[in-house]
């Protein structure tokens, strides 16, 4: 088995040591873009990067594209029939065919040709059939299959791209009353599935079966959604589905089918959501980013378990401009996207975010093991480390080791080499090591902090043998 060595590199941990005060980031965090620099309104309502590298930003009066440097700015224009049908911008999507939909407030659907540089709008008061439901669009995805979904003032519309009509989504009885509501989230799931955010509940769509069901806030109940007004909607690397709503933050359990709720907490504002929650980005760490409206910019770290909060201060010109954020988005590049209302854009290069460096002291037996990590699997208590001498638990809270190693205890560690761990469903850990097999560790022995492995090998008389 090839060795997947970092050499020298021991763990790199976020130097976002947090503090009461603020997120202890470089000292230039945020670069500001406002209309002095060429951006059509301060209201920064929606936020996309397309596949030739241009950013593209929707506000309330234009839509912009920028090239890092300026921004081509398109607005309505009465003597043009092909310019763009409406200025305030609610959503923005690029199709698998590298078209650019513009969905506008009070003024239909705008689909963009870059080749001629002309936009094609649909209007729910055009001529002819199979016309789109509403003229305010909010939201845009498109499936595997190229089918593509228009979140709408009045439901859902599905493109039909050969005859250029639309229609709503196929539902009968009490199921089509979602086609009255305002949609304004529309999130496709890895399994395919569609979840809808409205104006009136959380739903979720099986397209094959044409089923859908509906996810309401019950007074009564803690375990239901806590606001019924869907503003975002983000599946995080670790498997969560995250829901911002007019009033909080929700994590949604799939098995169980019940929500897990954040509020704004003035005695600790570190610790949960401000109510409003209008936008959601994951950057490429996990790190969950929650964009609220009044209440600035929470950054949720998915290593440490810590969170911070950005928020403007009018005498720190690289503070956040404005604590309403409207809409986020994380590129490629490593850079966060910040539309506010009112305040213009923000971005931070996260790959610029300093990091501190941790590794083996010699004459310390607590600290790392061994400079040769191998893989690193982040736990809800503790971030496990695979390395050339032995499993390493990284305690994020108080910062130090726990080491575990073979010895003559026959429930230790099989090997000291680790390649791999795993965490399953039910809290075991699984973990690999080079030539002396797998091990598993109880989630109740994970709890109890009696670390008892069971080892699995490849010996021809061990009833537990590897195939």
């Amino acid at each position: 088995m090839m060795k997947r060595t970092i050499t020298y590199l021991a763990i790199l941990i976020y130097s976002v040591l947090l503090s009461p005060a603020k997120a202890q980031f470089d000292e230039e965090v945020f670069e500001r873009i406002s209309t002095g620099s060429g951006l059509s309104s301060a209201v920064v309502t929606t936020i996309m990067k397309d596949s030739r590298g241009f950013m593209w930003f929707g506000t309330q009066n234009g839509l912009n594209k920028y090239d890092g440097y300026t921004f081509t700015v398109y607005r309505h224009n009465d003597t043009l029939p092909h310019s763009i049908s409406g200025n305030y911008i609610l959503s923005l999507f690029e199709d698998a065919e590298g078209n650019i939909w513009v969905g506008t407030e009070n003024n239909g659907l705008n689909r963009y040709n870059r080749r001629t540089d002309r936009f094609t709008a649909f209007k729910a008061d055009g001529p002819g059939k199979g016309l789109i439901s509403s003229n305010s669009i909010r939201a845009t995805m498109q499936t595997a299959e190229g089918v593509l979904y228009f979140g709408t003032d009045k439901g859902i519309n599905v493109y039909e791209p050969g005859s250029g009509t639309f229609h709503l989504l196929p539902l009968t009885g009490t199921d089509s009353l979602i086609n009255q509501l305002p949609v304004y989230e529309l999130f496709i799931d890895t399994d395919n599935s569609i979840w809808i955010g409205t104006s009136n509940g959380l739903f979720h769509y099986q397209p094959e079966q044409e089923q859908i069901k509906g996810y309401f806030n019950d007074p009564a109940d803690d375990n239901t959604i806590s606001n019924n007004f869907i503003n975002c909607i983000l599946r995080a690397q670790s498997g969560l589905l995250v829901v911002g709503t007019n009033l909080g933050l929700n994590e949604f359990n799939d098995g169980t089918e019940t929500f897990k709720r954040y509020y704004y907490n003035p005695e600790d504002q570190f610790s949960e959501a401000k109510s409003e929650v209008q936008a959601l980005a994951e950057d490429l760490r996990g790190n969950l980013w929650v964009g609220s409206f009044g209440g600035g910019l929470f950054k949720l770290d998915e290593l440490t378990s810590k969170s911070a909060l950005f928020i403007n201060d009018p005498d720190v010109e690289t503070s956040l401009s404005n604590d309403y954020v409207y809409s986020l988005f994380y590129d490629d590049s490593g850079i966060m996207w910040i539309g506010t209302y009112g305040g213009g854009i923000n971005m931070i290069d996260l790959a610029k975010i300093r990091f501190d460096y941790l590794a083996k002291e010699q004459d310390n037996p607590n600290s790392l093991p061994s400079n040769d990590v191998y893989s690193i699997l982040p736990t809800q208590e503790e971030v496990w480390l695979g390395t050339e001498n032995g499993l390493s638990l990284w305690n994020t809270q108080r910062e130090a080791f726990h080491n575990l190693r073979n010895s003559s205890d026959p429930y230790s560690l099989s090997g000291n080499s680790v390649y791999c761990q795993l965490e399953d469903h039910s809290g075991n850990v699984w973990v690999g090591t080079a030539n002396h097999g797998l091990n598993r560790l109880d989630a109740e022995d994970r709890v109890s902090g009696n670390y008892r492995f069971t080892h699995f090998n490849s010996a021809e008389n061990d009833p537990r043998r590897l195939i």
